[in-house]
């Protein structure tokens, strides 16, 4: 990792420590970045970006630059508090699914119709192995 987001961080150590008790996140130092969990997603600070990593899709880069570890960590709370409040899409109840693509459904339709045949075929093997007497 670079010397500058280190050193910033060797720094300000206790009040990045404050500042991420304050807003429920966990950062943690690995060898080339910076790893912050949050309620909402994972990030990953390095010299070059800010990545957010969210339950829909992979990391991605956030499109942002600042010259301070606080003002990304700012940055990162304001995001996460728009996200609890504004959701990507919100279910209607706790049972209804996601939207799904449609290949996904005739995915799943041609696995179920496999499955069914699957039992016929067994059925039928097991009843012609079956002797009346």
């Amino acid at each position: 990792m670079a010397s500058t987001l280190k050193q910033s961080y060797e720094d300000n150590r206790g009040e990045i420590t404050d500042f991420c008790k304050q807003h429920n996140m966990k950062m943690v130092e690995l060898e080339d970045a910076f790893h912050i969990c949050t309620d909402v997603g994972s990030w990953k600070l390095t010299e070059d970006a800010l990545f957010h990593k969210n339950n829909t899709r992979g990391y991605h880069r956030q499109h942002v630059e600042f010259d301070s570890i606080f003002e990304y960590l700012a940055y990162i709370a304001d995001h996460d508090t728009f996200r609890k409040e504004n959701p990507v899409y919100k279910r209607k109840d706790a049972n209804q699914s996601p939207h799904v693509f449609k290949p996904a459904q005739k995915y799943r339709k041609q696995l179920w119709r496999k499955s069914e045949l699957r039992n016929i075929f067994n059925c039928m093997d097991g009843i012609r192995q079956y002797q009346f007497a």
